[in-house]
């Protein structure tokens, strides 16, 4: 529904509202005034009644102030007619507007129940719409998560068609590269069987050697270690402890981790040590040593 056919349903309804409360309103009014013209003629009368019992019997007058008092009665009289009058043309006036205030009620109301179906229908219509485009909505996902699906069987079915022929060429080309291996090896031992020995003796005796060469730089670090206070954060304490763990050398202390650093020396919780940076610079001095 249109939001400008929103707005105009909202203030007809607020106008509608507006005009029956006041109809109300009105009626309420001229049910009151009616009681309390009516409670106040009663009372008028009762008043008079009263007035009447209560007073005394009539002196005897002379005949002139009799025709005056007659003539004060009749006015009195009179004017309660007039006055009677005067409020019975009142009711009637009111008689009459509420008249034709019942007319304009009713079409109020037959406009208010008119206005009520068109809202109804509106309502109804945009339900139907609705409804209609969720419909229209599921069908078209429907039909494209179907071709998606088609789709990526298609993919997964081209995949793994590319994977078994891979698979395939992976082992051919394995085969073949053995068969290769193995005939060139052979054809190589068969051509250099005295070079294989040589090397195989001159490989055994440079291992030898290097194996004295370690075992003299071990001595050579057991008797001749780093000086580990080189590195910032490390002092001479901490150093004597690094050297009961074990560490000696720059390459000792980098093939540590902060974790094992932490559990050997086991500082204090206040006092904060960077072993991450103490590895680090360990490991840039046993490159440059090296």
């Amino acid at each position: 529904m249109p939001p400008i056919t929103v707005l105009i349903i909202a203030l007809i309804a607020l106008l509608v509202g507006f005009l029956l409360g006041w109809l109300v309103e009105w009626r309420i009014d001229l049910a009151y005034w009616r009681s309390y013209f009516k409670d106040a003629e009663e009372e008028a009368a009762s008043q008079r009644v009263i007035e009447l019992q209560a007073r005394p019997a009539p002196l005897e007058l002379p005949p002139a102030g009799q025709e005056l008092l007659l003539n004060t009665l009749r006015e009195q009289v009179a004017q309660r007619d007039a006055d009677l009058a005067t409020l019975r043309g009142t009711i009637e006036q009111l008689g009459a507007s509420e008249g034709r205030w019942r007319e304009r009620e009713a079409e109020l109301l037959e406009d208010a129940r008119r206005l009520r179906a068109e809202v109804e229908a509106l309502t109804e219509a945009k339900a139907e719409a609705e409804a209609e485009w969720r419909h229209e909505l599921a069908r078209r996902e429907g039909q494209w998560q179907e071709s998606k699906e088609a789709e990526l069987a298609g993919l997964r079915a081209e995949l793994e068609r590319l994977k078994a022929q891979a698979a395939e060429a992976r082992l051919q080309a394995e085969r073949e590269a053995a068969a290769l291996r193995a005939q060139t090896e052979q054809q190589w031992q068969s051509r250099h069987a005295g070079e294989v020995s040589a090397l195989r003796a001159e490989n055994e005796r440079l291992a030898a050697q290097l194996a004295a060469v370690e075992r003299r730089f071990a001595s050579y670090k057991l008797n001749h270690p780093a000086t580990l206070a080189e590195i910032p954060g490390i002092g001479g304490k901490i150093e004597e402890a690094l050297r009961r763990a074990g560490i000696h050398t720059y390459s000792d202390l980098a093939a540590r981790t902060p974790d094992e650093l932490q559990a050997l020396l086991d500082p204090p919780k206040w006092r904060k040590l960077d072993f991450e940076d103490w590895i680090a610079q360990a490991r840039r001095l046993a490159q440059e040593e090296v």
